[in-house]
């Protein structure tokens, strides 16, 4: 595993947690294997009305997290803040301000994902099922 490139190790231990989460969402092992199958388009139609709705509910969620799980933000941030202290006259207050800023971020990503809990109409939690 060492000797693969970083983005494929990525990769990889995104496919493991992927079917992890799949074991652990089915109940029994007809319905992992059909779930499986499903997966990989071999039950039936790659796609149907339901799916073509949640690729459209969830696009913007998907698009955030693919950004941010890039070094992008964290570079953005950077200059960010190499501005901020360039630019505002008031840099004895820059932690005040990253605090500030960080609460807002929090309270958004709060925010967001009780949104999206609520929204949905199943419990995400599968810990509950056991």
């Amino acid at each position: 595993m060492e000797q693969l490139p970083g983005w494929l190790q990525h990769v990889y231990t995104c496919l493991v947690v992927l079917f992890g989460w799949v074991i652990f969402a089915n109940e029994n092992i007809a319905d992992l294997g059909r779930y499986f199958l499903t997966m990989f388009g071999a039950n039936g139609a790659l796609y149907n009305q339901t799916a073509i709705y949640q690729w459209y509910t969830h696009i913007p969620l998907l698009i955030v997290l693919i950004i941010g799980s890039t070094k992008l933000p964290k570079q953005l941030l950077r200059k960010g803040w190499t501005r901020l202290k360039l630019i505002d006259a008031i840099s004895s207050h820059q932690e005040q301000i990253r605090f500030v800023a960080a609460s807002i971020f929090t309270v958004l990503v709060l925010y967001c994902s009780v949104a999206f809990l609520v929204s949905g109409s199943y419990n995400p939690f599968l810990y509950f099922r056991f």
